[in-house]
């Protein structure tokens, strides 16, 4: 019943989100895109983790300002943990510090699937409250194939050091241009319902699946093992 598109200078991100389970993170994303504080605002973090694996591309945190600088989007009150969905890849969720409770304005999508961020975390857990069309998925994948670097810029008159910053084509000077920047263009609702069926089942002597309006059942085979 609710979806969303970043309108990306590398593509358009579709999200379908998750009112149902996860209400205060979607109002609360929403709340940024209807005000338009996601229009202009760039992907300052494309991360693959060493340590953990993890990758991801990260957005939120601040936009250009028109003079070669950059100014943070104001963050609303932090919006409470909901953890309930895996980190698979394509899914949108919540940045956030090393508390609970604390994500703000900071989204990220999980380019590969991230399960590690699954379950109990010390900050209460990552809430998955979303995720990208299949379609949008390779648009994903090319903004987390492009360049990333380093860079000390001034956010809001202080400097300000990002790292893993992606950058459409590696800067020529010190740090990033406006065009080459990855950036959202603009953020909105979509208002057309996104359409969805049930194309196949891998293995129909386990379990047999049916589509009823938007109720998706799968019923399973008794006695059967295996995967589907």
């Amino acid at each position: 019943t609710s979806a969303i598109r970043f309108e990306t200078n590398l593509g358009d991100i579709d999200s379908i989100l998750y009112p149902e389970a996860c209400p205060g993170h979607v109002e609360n994303l929403l709340n940024y895109i209807d005000r338009g504080d996601y229009n202009g605002v760039i992907f300052h973090r494309s991360a693959t983790l060493a340590s953990s694996g993890v990758a991801v591309v990260q957005a939120g945190l601040m936009k250009p300002d028109g003079s070669g600088d950059y100014t943070r989007v104001i963050a609303d009150t932090n919006v409470g943990d909901e953890p309930a969905f895996s980190n698979l890849t394509g899914t949108l969720a919540m940045a956030k510090t090393s508390r609970t409770n604390s994500g703000t304005s900071q989204v990220y999508f999980n380019t590969i699937d991230n399960t590690t961020l699954d379950g109990p975390q010390p900050n209460g857990g990552y809430t998955v409250f979303g995720r990208a069309t299949t379609g949008s998925l390779p648009v994903l994948a090319d903004m987390h194939a492009r360049p990333r670097g380093s860079y000390t810029v001034t956010v809001d008159g202080f400097e300000q050091s990002i790292n893993d910053w992606p950058t459409t084509a590696e800067p020529e000077g010190s740090t990033p241009t406006v065009g080459e920047l990855v950036q959202v263009v603009h953020a909105r609702r979509i208002e057309e319902l996104l359409s969805y069926r049930l194309t196949s089942v891998s293995n129909p002597s386990l379990v047999t699946a049916s589509l009823n309006g938007t109720e998706l059942t799968l019923d399973h085979v008794p006695g059967a093992t295996g995967t589907s």
